[in-house]
């Protein structure tokens, strides 16, 4: 830069009324603010202030005394901290990339477990920490007032018996600092460990997701040997199944402390679904002869006739969607335990049309469920999926068969060829999955029959709870048009009669 220029922007700084930097030189940082030195209490006031602030040391002592949440917040962390490094310690111990995908998202989901318990305790810790945080901050400034009160510039202005007075204040105060320390330092002492658990926690998570990336990658590479040299491969196998998380037990030690820890919430759901029924079954006694005159629920009266199946279905799926955090076994627990529920209220039309196979693909997935048993033994694993496989492609070849060969009217044209278009991509799926498990890429075999075979259960249940809602919302809206009518009726009947009275009254005045 010119000499020239740096002049005129000189003459521009000073014009401005600012001071320029060094051109060619870093901004010099500013210095932080001072903090405003603390106000004075005037001496007339100092008697009445006193009392008042006195009043107060006393009360936030007396609630520092009674204050013992530091102490139950303790054990919670060391229970939380316990499960997690035990945890921790099993997934740094094992090589996850020999689990199946399922059993990594179960390990995935209990981790997550630990780190909402972790989040709910640091609400807690805030919680409990905030009130003895701004009592400390608030006896800080009084204490500051008192202290600048009381110093040399302004002892010369008050008398011997008002600096008596802020000593005595003084001294409450720091008493009231005294106790509040206790419990503040023991909830501000837990962070460090809180902390730490939830560094670790987050290893374990960037662990699993890891593995399960790598499954992900592998679905196009061969992971395992062909079906024919499992014999060869005895010692992996035997190895695999004695590591603490191929184990199905494994899933039971989250199971139990899922239900230890969401005791309130799943006691709440209960009691919702404790509730429920009785209403369904108040609504299926009462709305019976409203479904028979009504053309349109006809097809659906006999959701009216099983209400406990109807109540089964959606209390247990409502549960999978409430919880979708849960552990896997309590998960399938639900979803095995709606599968008759769901096929006793599927409308007759889906029968119609598909004939048995909502049976078929309910069995097929109850197999499919019970693999998760067998996941410590790889060989027999292979040949329990394999089966299933080929028993899927028979069922779908029946379906596709029945399709082609069926001219019922409830079958249209587009319908029979959405559904051939379906049983074809399940054909192609389950024998794609056959294929892969023979030769040894059993990771492509389980995503294509976990898919294929849970996708064909979950749209007849979401099917069922479906029509299980629409017959209920049918209902409240026909019975509302109902109420209408009669009122409307009620008022009509009214009115005429009001109108022949007037008129008789009138007639007989005239006559």
């Amino acid at each position: 830069m010119t000499p020239l220029l740096k002049t005129v922007v000189k003459i521009a700084a000073l014009a401005l009324g600012v001071t320029a930097p060094a051109l060619g030189q870093e901004t010099p940082p500013e210095r932080p603010p001072e903090p405003a030195a603390a106000s004075t209490i005037a001496p007339v006031d100092v008697p009445w202030r006193a009392d008042a602030d006195e009043r107060f040391a006393r009360e936030v002592a007396q609630r520092a005394r009674q204050h013992d949440s530091g102490d139950a917040l303790s054990p919670e962390l060391a229970r939380i901290a316990e499960e997690t490094h035990e945890l921790r310690h099993k997934l740094g111990s094992q090589d996850l990339s020999a689990l199946p995908v399922l059993r990594l998202e179960s390990l995935e989901n209990h981790t997550r477990f630990h780190a909402q318990q972790l989040e709910a305790w640091r609400d807690r810790q805030k919680r409990v920490a905030t009130p003895l945080a701004n009592d400390s901050a608030a006896l800080a400034k009084l204490g500051a007032e008192w202290e600048a009160t009381r110093s040399e510039e302004t002892n010369d202005k008050l008398s011997p018996a008002l600096l008596a007075r802020i000593e005595s204040v003084l001294s409450e105060i720091n008493r009231a600092n005294q106790a509040l320390s206790a419990p503040l330092g023991k909830v501000l002492a837990l962070g460090p460990r809180a902390a730490e658990v939830e560094s670790e926690l987050e290893a374990s998570l960037e662990v699993i997701e890891s593995a399960i990336n790598y499954q992900n990658q592998r679905l196009a590479t061969v992971d395992a040997p062909p079906l024919w040299r499992l014999p060869a491969s005895r010692g992996a196998t035997e190895q695999l199944a004695k590591t603490p998380l191929a184990n199905p037990n494994a899933e039971r030690d989250f199971f139990f402390e899922f239900l230890k820890s969401r005791t309130p919430q799943l006691g709440l759901f209960v009691a919702i679904s404790v509730l429920l029924l009785p209403l369904l079954l108040l609504l299926s006694h009462r709305d019976r002869e409203l479904v028979s005159n009504d053309p349109e629920l006809q097809s659906t009266a006999h959701v009216l006739h099983r209400p406990v199946s109807s109540w089964l279905v959606l209390v247990l799926l409502g549960f999978v969607v409430a919880e979708p955090g849960a552990p896997v076994l309590l998960r399938q627990l639900a979803l095995l335990l709606s599968v008759v529920p769901a096929l006793r209220i599927l409308p007759r039309k889906v029968f119609a049309v598909l004939g048995r196979w909502p049976y078929v693909a309910s069995a097929l997935y109850v197999l499919n469920l019970f693999s998760f048993q067998l996941t410590g033994t790889p060989a027999w694993y292979r040949l329990y999926i394999l089966a299933i496989s080929i028993l899927g492609i028979a069922g779908f070849v029946w379906l596709l068969q029945r399709t082609r060969q069926m001219r019922a009217p409830a079958v249209t044209e587009r319908m029979s060829t959405a559904i051939a278009g379906l049983c074809l991509v399940g054909i192609g799926a389950l024998l794609t999955s056959a294929v892969s498990n023979v030769f040894g890429n059993v990771s492509l075999a389980n995503m294509l029959t976990d898919a294929t075979l849970d996708s064909s259960y979950f749209a007849l249940a979401i099917y069922a709870a479906g029509t299980v809602l629409s017959v209920f919302v049918k209902l409240a809206l026909s019975r509302r048009a109902v109420s209408r009518f009669q009122v409307v009726t009620w008022r009509v009947t009214t009115t005429t009669w009001s109108n022949w009275r007037e008129g008789a009254i009138s007639l007989r005045s005239r006559t």
